[in-house]
């Protein structure tokens, strides 16, 4: 699932892990804030696609972020897809969803014959 996402950023733990097939993946963990409330979650960054500099502290950020189920843990895992500067960015940026899978796109239908009777 992607969504657009505004949050304050609060701070991030590094961290790296070996896959299957032996390959380092570098990654973080950031916490943010829930505007308005005292929750907090965390979004995993993959360093090799997001430079988790770009993230202002204490301020909002706006993101593109890919929720994806747990089935080992039974919840979901946010990823963080992309950083954008402003507000506006993020509104204006597509979240590039298939064609085929979205009603907005598609004509509308014609209206039903009139019945004669």
């Amino acid at each position: 699932m992607l969504t657009k996402v505004g949050s304050v950023f609060l701070g991030f733990s590094n961290g790296d892990f070996v896959t299957e097939g032996g390959e380092k993946i570098d990654w973080c963990n950031a916490a943010f804030s829930t505007p308005g409330t005292a929750d907090t979650f965390i979004l995993k960054v993959n360093q090799d696609e997001v430079d988790p500099d770009v993230l202002n502290p204490y301020r909002v950020n706006f993101l593109l972020v890919d929720f994806r189920y747990d089935k080992k843990y039974n919840t979901y895992k946010g990823y963080i897809v992309d950083v954008f500067d402003s507000e506006a960015d993020m509104n204006a940026a597509p979240l590039e969803l298939p064609d085929d899978l979205r009603d907005d796109l598609k004509p509308a239908p014609k209206p039903a014959a009139p019945v004669s009777k």
